[in-house]
């Protein structure tokens, strides 16, 4: 009988024990579990180091229940030129992560960055690779150049430039003191 009340009473105890176990999981479902399983420790914020393009990147605690984008508003938000499209911002952080949110691309980007060293070029003798270190002349553009020329004759003037597809004012503005005829 005794036996009998002893294990009645040690599988309650252990059937209460599993629903406490079910009901702290289900609390802590995106815990942060440190530590062996003698020593297993629940953190309830963690640390995170915020990067890029957001207005006050650095270092954060916060609570280990919080997704990437509030997280993120946290700090500010995004800048401008945030590519967010980049990052899952529904998923949660780990303690210890570096969220870089990159830069959107830009035009500004592609165009050579310093004009002033550029050699002057040669629209009538120019190769393609030339013609290209001009400033918002690609590939295309020098090749339609070169067409141009082979067909009309050697430029007269730089703006018969304004003949070849993809060059308006603007574009001769910004390159003519770096062409020669």
């Amino acid at each position: 009988m005794q036996h009998e009340k002893l294990l009645k009473y040690s599988l309650l105890s252990l059937v209460l024990i599993l629903i406490l176990i079910i009901s702290i999981n289900g609390k802590k479902k995106n815990a942060q579990w440190v530590g062996s399983n003698k020593n297993t420790v629940i953190k309830e914020k963690i640390t995170l180091h915020l990067a890029g393009a957001i207005k006050n990147p650095g270092l954060y605690t916060v609570p280990y229940t919080m997704r990437y984008k509030e997280v993120l508003d946290e700090a500010g938000g995004f800048l401008d030129t945030a590519n967010v499209d980049k990052v899952n911002l529904a998923s949660y952080p780990k303690d210890g992560q570096r969220l870089y949110i990159p830069y959107k691309k830009s035009a500004k980007k592609r165009v050579r960055k310093s004009y002033k060293k550029i050699s002057p070029v040669s629209l009538n003798s120019g190769t393609s690779l030339q013609l290209q270190t001009l400033p918002y002349i690609g590939k295309k553009t020098a090749v339609l150049i070169i067409e141009y020329r082979t067909k009309e004759g050697p430029f007269k003037t730089i703006n018969e430039l304004k003949n070849i597809k993809g060059i308006g004012e603007k574009t001769i503005e910004k390159i003519k003191e770096y062409c020669l005829l």
